[in-house]
């Protein structure tokens, strides 16, 4: 009997650590000129049965120029506020916005927030916010079936533009010829994370029905 009820408090335990909201979507993504704001959106919602309050941290090391604000459900903070509590309802959700102004500096950025329930540090979870600032805008899909990639060289993630309607895979290779990632592109942009690659060279090949595009691009 002793050995049941402490099975049930590990039960009990466990289930109350876990976060009681979710985030969407996670990771977030986006990109354009750095004349412009650039603003990766998601939106936050209050799983638990009653409402709460809920702590966002921010984690950043943004471009020299760049600056950055974190729009919740009561304001949007800028770069002095690390930190902010707010209130949500039981099943209500709201913005969790990172508004994100290059300021006319091209370059490519990632915001993280830890975002905890209250009472529960231990038990939150992290949303990544990927912001990518081109001196030129956005590139344009090249109506010749140009396969174009950016940034290069690039530090968390590379977009690829590419006119792949029936589809194409995209693999990546480290110097030595060994594939680290693979990617399934179908349309005309598809962003990956290479958060995770160490820093270096890399391979890129592109398959699509028997044809190979090959590019190169360093990791920083």
């Amino acid at each position: 009997m002793k050995k049941i009820f402490t099975l049930l408090a590990i039960i009990l335990f466990t289930g109350a650590a876990q976060a009681q909201f979710t985030v969407a979507p996670n990771p977030v993504y986006t990109g354009g000129a750095p004349s412009t704001v650039l603003i990766c959106k998601a939106f936050f919602k209050n799983t638990a049965l009653t409402g709460d309050s809920f702590t966002w941290v921010r984690f950043q090391n943004l471009p020299s120029g760049w600056s950055s604000q974190i729009c919740d459900v009561i304001t949007c903070w800028g770069d002095a506020k690390d930190s902010s509590s707010f209130y949500m309802a039981a099943g209500d959700s709201n913005i969790i916005d990172v508004n994100i102004s290059p300021n006319n500096n091209p370059g490519h950025t990632l915001v993280k927030l830890y975002i905890y329930q209250k009472g529960n540090r231990a038990g939150g979870d992290t949303v990544y916010y990927y912001a990518n600032a081109f001196a030129n805008g956005t590139p344009k899909v090249s109506t010749s079936k140009e396969f174009v990639f950016y940034p290069n060289p690039a530090q968390d993630v590379l977009t690829f533009r590419y006119d792949a309607k029936s589809g194409a895979r995209i693999d990546i290779f480290n110097i030595i010829g060994n594939k680290v990632k693979t990617v399934n592109h179908t349309g005309y942009t598809t962003t990956v994370s290479i958060e995770d690659l160490p820093a270096g060279m890399y391979i890129i090949k592109v398959f699509e029905n028997g044809k190979v595009i090959t590019k190169t691009f360093t990791k920083n």
